[in-house]
């Protein structure tokens, strides 16, 4: 009997979005507004976009915050990669290691005390990971390296 043929459907070919972001609160709108109309452009739901949206402004105003006060890096890199199945957005910077507790951790503050007691941050990380379907994080010689993977609706 001669060998069959087995014709597999194709997927569709993966696109990527690369930015390169100034380490500033000034340039994250942009550069977040920026990835919004690429991944559009790419097809991208709405509801997608917002989580994309939320869980990148969360990352890089604590980068620009907290990363950058403390190293003075100058730009973060940033790729979007769009399948089928999902986006998977890597963020690199050299600046302060993130602390274990952000990654371990999707609890929001305790709130339990009197309203002037109240924290005024720390909700960011919990935002990031109720955002995210999957998130890695590693720092190699020098460069912090995150992935945020979102699950397409």
């Amino acid at each position: 009997m001669p060998p069959r043929r087995v014709v597999r459907p194709r997927e569709k070919p993966v696109r990527i979005i690369a930015l390169t972001v100034k380490a500033q609160k000034s340039a994250v709108s942009e550069s977040l507004q920026n990835l919004r109309t690429g991944l559009a452009d790419g097809g991208i739901e709405e509801e997608t976009l917002g989580r994309v949206e939320i869980a990148l402004a969360e990352v890089l105003n604590n980068i620009t915050e907290h990363g950058h006060a403390e190293a003075g890096i100058d730009t973060v890199s940033l790729s979007a990669r769009i399948s089928d199945q999902d986006i998977s957005v890597d963020i690199r910077d050299s600046g302060a290691v993130v602390p274990e507790a952000c990654l371990d951790s999707a609890h929001l503050p305790d709130s339990s005390g009197p309203l002037h007691s109240l924290p005024e941050g720390g909700f960011g990380w919990f935002l990031i990971h109720s955002m995210v379907d999957d998130l890695r994080y590693s720092k190699k010689d020098g460069e912090n390296q995150l992935e945020l993977v979102f699950h397409r609706s």
